[in-house]
């Protein structure tokens, strides 16, 4: 009788156990689903936006600095700084609107860029132009600590004031929303241009590591997706074919 107790004893603590675990599993499951929701609603899930969206010409590029080039006011050369640095440090707009002055080593021409999990990274901001829309914000910003770029109001008499409030990541979203506009180029979105930075990286040949680090990616498979070589490598292969056929019709006539 009591090895018929302890039996049953094993079977219920056995049955409790695989209980827990199915309840501990399910709540792995929706809280793995509640994290992916918030990504997407949040434009966080990289892996799928490397999946859409579409990379800009270099054309693109300089009919948005040419916008903010027609801009004479203090707008116009924040504006262009801003995309000279997403141009070529391919950064996400919440880190672009995250940078403080302090982040940005002009002696080193350097960029530190805290990322997702308040992971840091540098970056080498290499390119004359980059540095020289920079150095003109930087002219009319000054050197006051706070915020890389900030917000700039309009006075009543017509003037600008250049404010000490931080640009928000969804101002940055609007400021380009309205260069692409004036631009008079297809829509666009923020994370098309760090599309446009990754894939024009590994079309000039540097390696998925590098771009991998720049990103500021901890999976290479998600650097992988804004890999374009892969289409581009089949078009070059399919124009070895040819087909020996001669037009019948020219301009719709025999």
């Amino acid at each position: 009788r009591q090895d018929a107790q302890a039996a049953q004893t094993r079977a219920t603590t056995a049955d409790e156990a695989v209980m827990i675990a199915i309840a501990s599993q399910n709540l792995q499951d929706a809280l793995e689903d509640a994290i992916k929701a918030a990504r997407k609603v949040d434009g966080e899930n990289e892996t799928t936006q490397a999946e859409r969206g579409r990379a800009l010409t270099f054309g693109e590029l300089m009919a948005l600095l040419g916008a903010c080039a027609g801009d004479t006011s203090p707008a116009g050369v924040r504006d262009a700084a801003i995309v000279a640095l997403f141009r070529v440090a391919g950064l996400r707009r919440a880190e672009m609107a995250g940078l403080d002055l302090a982040d940005y080593d002009r002696e080193a021409h350097r960029l530190t860029v805290r990322g997702k999990r308040n992971k840091t990274r540098a970056i080498p901001v290499e390119d004359s132009g980059a540095r020289g829309a920079l150095a003109d914000w930087l002219h009319l910003r000054g050197m006051e600590p706070g915020p890389l770029f900030t917000r700039i109001d309009r006075e009543a008499g017509g003037g600008h004031v250049i404010t000490a409030d931080r640009l928000t990541d969804q101002g940055i979203y609007y400021i380009l929303e309205e260069r692409r506009d004036q631009a008079g180029i297809e829509p666009f979105t923020p994370h098309d241009l760090r599309r446009t930075f990754a894939g024009d990286l590994l079309d000039a040949g540097v390696d998925l590591a590098t771009v991998q680090r720049l990103m500021g990616h901890s999976n290479p498979q998600t650097t992988a997706g804004y890999d374009r070589r892969g289409e581009q490598a089949k078009r070059k292969a399919v124009t070895n074919l040819h087909v020996p056929y001669t037009r019948r019709y020219k301009n719709g006539e025999k």
